[in-house]
């Protein structure tokens, strides 16, 4: 059972990280970029640091 614990711990390890702040994003990439200009590896990122969506896919936003 042990050895279950800890496959399963590496393998959430291995797939997602503990971003500054506390949260848990997994590394799943779909860029975003905030509104002040810095590209997000995805939205879990961009909320964890605490910005607002300017668009989806890396800065800088293109133009509609």
């Amino acid at each position: 059972m042990a050895i279950k614990v800890v496959v399963l711990l590496f393998v959430c390890l291995a797939v997602a990280e503990i971003v500054e702040g506390g949260c848990i994003c997994t590394r799943l990439y779909k860029p975003v970029c905030s509104k002040g200009g810095k590209s997000y590896l995805n939205l879990c990122f961009l909320k964890c640091a605490r910005r607002r969506l300017a668009c989806e896919g890396k800065c800088p936003c293109k133009p509609k």
